[in-house]
């Protein structure tokens, strides 16, 4: 049963008559007869009774007439709800993100987001420095907050900002006792150390890097795949870490956050997705945080090597 018709049918049980029904289709009325005739085929009863005063319905088109307004709600309900899909005004956005970030970025970037696609479901997913990039290739997550930054050549990356280095040891550390610590009082301490973001070959991790850089030796005692494997293992007094800032804001007792002096750089954080993503949500997402955000830019992460 063709669409149109079933519009046509409608405008003649409303008008009556199949003259006002046609100019109000602007139709030639006998191309609307025929249109009728070939519906009470498709039916198999007739739907109309006819008469020098117009037309009224039969009982088989009253009992099609709203069901025929229904399907035609329903039509224009579809068109509009694809309509503003393709515009990026309704759908479904999963978002992943690093639980570095889960009490300091995260929040923010959520309330933009839901103040500026008030219609769009936002599907939230954790994920880590191991997980993160599968997610985004095999289109898991359409939006990641990464951190550090990462580097794949089928993912496209801006820059969303820097954090600043802290040290996370034990409470009970003598150097807790300072405001802040300097690379160098950490010679020769253990280092609990995350993996590197970077895919590039030889790439090491932003602790060791700025390490490297300052000429600072830290035997590495383990290495970990999440922030809270690392700030357990500190607990256990295994050694330290050099983590984002943000991470202080997860408030883990017995450990102290100190910021970290002597760096010749912060931790990059990012908002990646697939490079062939070219959804209007997506870029709708992307143009609410730009618009938030100054700093955030169009920007590929630096490489650590």
């Amino acid at each position: 049963m063709e669409l149109h018709r079933l519009r046509y049918f409608v405008a003649v049980a409303e008008e009556g008559g199949i003259t006002r029904a046609a100019q109000r289709l602007a139709l030639a009325q006998p191309a609307l007869s025929v249109q009728m005739r070939r519906l009470e085929e498709e039916v198999g009863a007739p739907l109309f009774a006819r008469s020098s005063q117009g037309v009224t319905l039969t009982e088989a088109g009253r009992a099609l007439l709203p069901h025929a307004r229904e399907v035609l709600h329903q039509a224009r309900e579809g068109a509009a709800a694809a309509r503003n899909v393709a515009q990026g005004q309704r759908g479904r956005l999963s978002i992943g993100y690093m639980i570095a970030l889960a009490y300091d970025m995260m929040p923010q970037l959520v309330a933009r987001l839901r103040a500026e696609l008030p219609g769009v479901e936002l599907d939230l997913v954790e994920l880590t420095v191991a997980s993160r990039k599968q997610a985004l290739l095999d289109r898991q997550v359409a939006l990641a907050l990464c951190m550090p930054a990462l580097d794949h050549p089928d993912i496209a990356t801006r820059h969303f900002c820097s954090q600043r280095l802290v040290v996370a040891l034990p409470v009970q550390d003598p150097l807790a006792r300072l405001r802040q610590i300097h690379l160098s009082r950490l010679q020769g301490r253990l280092l609990i150390d995350l993996p590197q973001g970077s895919e590039q070959p030889g790439a090491t991790s932003i602790a060791r890097h700025i390490l490297r850089q300052a000429g600072v030796s830290m035997p590495r005692a383990h290495s970990v795949a999440s922030v809270h494997s690392a700030l357990g293992l500190v607990l256990a007094g295994e050694g330290v870490a050099i983590l984002p800032e943000g991470v202080s804001r997860l408030c883990p007792r017995g450990i102290a956050f100190r910021p970290l002096a002597g760096a010749d750089r912060g931790m990059d954080v990012t908002l990646c997705w697939h490079r062939t993503e070219q959804s209007s949500l997506l870029r709708r997402a992307l143009d609410a945080i730009s618009g938030h955000w100054k700093g955030f830019s169009a920007q590929t992460p630096s490489r650590t090597r």
